[in-house]
């Protein structure tokens, strides 16, 4: 379910004052501040739809439709949609759900582990690649899907927690932030560690890929197709590896207490973003 929705006909009659030509109309759920409810109408360009930062502008109203000029009350509205969005907007390009596994796909964790390990008995037996090397990486991959596993049960324990709290209260109130922030900050840390993890093997990944390459174009011919696709699959493992390293280069190296205020400072210009498109 989304926390934006198409505006109405009748929505889009009344809203259109504030928009600007060419410029899609969407309206979100109820949000209430100090026992008011209030709305967030948000304003894009049909093109940058399904791009995230696509949305051009907005505006806060109240119950009667007016426009939210309290700059306070406006501070308050912007903090609580940017939450609503990324708690329970199951649509948005932020939303936390898009990270959310299914039991299907940890299933596959687990058997991707043991298609890996597969995979390194090929190597060892063809002098390929070190056992010790071997037994160090398996290690470091079966604790990656342990600690996958875990936060994402406290991922889905969060989104399940807030879906239970806008039920209770008939929707997005002013208390909402506070009582999911702490497991929120919790899920966000956690996969940092997780990613954190891998630096322990970053030694290693670049090597046995580029192993793994040669090896493949050297036997294509004479590897059957169960122990190419194993050996793949290692590879796509380390280039994964590889790739969410780089992503996390700037932030790699910080600390549990140095990430927890860079998330902060994230989640600050992320608000001031929204908070610059009011109209």
């Amino acid at each position: 379910m989304g926390f934006y929705e198409l505006a109405s006909k009748d929505q889009h009659k009344e809203f259109k004052k504030y928009a600007k030509f060419g410029e899609k109309i969407k309206v979100s759920a109820p949000l209430e501040v100090k026992g008011k409810l209030y709305k967030e109408v948000i304003f894009y360009k049909k093109f940058l739809a399904g791009i995230s930062g696509g949305v051009a502008g907005g505006v806060f109203l109240d119950s009667d439709n007016k426009k939210v000029e309290d700059e306070d009350i406006v501070k308050d509205l912007v903090n609580l949609s940017y939450f609503a969005e990324v708690l329970c907007d199951d649509e948005s390009k932020i939303a936390l759900n898009r990270a959310l596994k299914v039991e299907g796909d940890l299933r596959k964790d687990e058997q991707d582990l043991q298609d890996i390990k597969q995979a390194f008995l090929i190597l060892y037996k063809e002098g390929i690649f070190k056992e010790g090397e071997g037994l160090e990486l398996e290690n470091i991959i079966k604790e990656f899907y342990k600690l996958r596993k875990e936060n994402n049960e406290l991922m889905k324990n969060l989104l399940d927690k807030s879906k239970e709290i806008t039920a209770r209260d008939g929707g997005i109130n002013d208390k909402f932030v506070n009582s999911i922030y702490d497991e929120y900050m919790e899920v966000l840390v956690k996969n940092f560690m997780k990613i954190r993890h891998l630096l322990t093997g970053k030694h290693l990944y670049n090597d046995l890929y580029d192993k793994l390459k040669k090896y493949k174009k050297k036997f294509k011919v004479k590897l059957r197709s169960d122990n190419m696709n194993l050996l793949n699959k290692l590879e796509y493992t380390m280039l994964y590896f590889i790739k969410i390293l780089n992503t996390y280069e700037p932030v790699l190296y910080m600390n549990k207490s140095q990430y927890e205020r860079h998330l902060k400072n994230v989640e600050k210009d992320n608000i001031g973003i929204r908070t610059k498109i009011i109209r």
